[in-house]
C-alpha cells in the first residue's frame, strides 16, 4: 500500500486491508498450480480467468478450492502468515479410476521476486523417508485386522508402493497439514503453523 493511501486509511479509522488468500492465488506461479495451469492452457493468465475455477472460498480461514469441469485435478490452497512472512500451502490431488495421487508444496512470498517453493525448509519430515513411517502403518493395520496379511497384500515392504499410498493433506477445519495413509486411512502426523517461528511444527 502506498504511503498516501496508508495515511488516509489510518486517519479515516479503517486499518489497511489485510493480505488474503485470493491475492496470494493471483500471484502464485502457474508451475505451482497444475489445476489452474491446465485450465489456462488456451487462455490468458489473468486474475479473472484464474478466478473462474475457484469453486469455494472461506474468507475466515484464508482457504480456497480449485476445480474445473472435465479435469481430474482438485486444488486446495491455504494462506499462513506471521509478522513478516506469507506462506501458501498448495495441495493438488489427481484422482482417476478410484486411484488418487497428490502433492503438496509450500511457497513463501519473497520481496521483489515473488513466491518461491520452500517446502523442505518449512515442513518437518519433507521429503518423506518412507522407512520412518512403515512401522506405524504396519502396526495400525495389525491392530485393525489382527495380523499382517493386509500389510503384506498391499506390498508395503516396497518403498515405492508405500509412498504411493501416503498423502499430504490440508485440513480445512483445523488448518493443519496432515500426513495420511490412504487405504484404511491412518493419520500418521499433523503439522501446525507456528507464526512466531514462521514454519510448521509437528504436533
Amino acid at each position: 500500500m502506498k504511503p498516501v493511501f496508508l495515511f488516509l486509511a489510518l486517519i479515516s479509522g479503517y486499518p489497511p486491508q489485510a493480505y488474503t488468500i485470493r491475492e496470494a492465488y493471483s500471484e502464485l506461479p502457474l508451475d505451482l498450480l497444475p489445476t489452474t495451469k491446465s485450465y489456462l492452457f488456451d487462455k490468458a493468465d489473468t486474475k479473472e480467468n484464474r478466478d473462474k475455477i475457484l469453486v469455494y472460498h472461506n474468507e475466515e480461514r484464508d482457504f480456497i478450492r480449485l476445480k474445473h469441469e472435465g479435469s481430474p485435478l482438485l486444488g486446495k490452497l491455504k494462506l499462513y502468515q506471521s509478522t513478516d512472512t506469507k506462506v501458501v500451502a498448495v495441495e493438488h490431488t489427481y484422482c482417476q479410476s478410484g486411484n488418487c495421487e497428490n502433492y503438496l508444496s509450500l511457497a513463501r512470498r519473497e520481496q521483489k521476486i515473488g513466491y518461491q517453493e520452500v517446502t523442505a525448509e518449512l515442513l518437518p519430515d519433507y521429503p518423506l523417508d518412507t522407512k520412518a513411517w512403515r512401522g506405524m502403518v504396519k502396526q495400525a493395520m495389525k491392530e485393525a485386522y489382527g495380523n499382517h496379511d493386509m500389510y503384506e497384500e498391499m506390498g508395503y515392504d516396497d518403498d515405492a508402493v508405500l509412498q504411493s499410498h501416503l498423502m499430504w493433506q490440508l485440513d480445512e477445519q483445523s488448518g493443519h497439514i496432515q500426513l495420511v495413509e490412504t487405504t484404511m486411512p491412518v493419520l500418521l502426523a499433523r503439522y501446525a503453523w507456528d507464526s512466531k517461528k514462521a514454519r510448521f511444527m509437528k504436533l
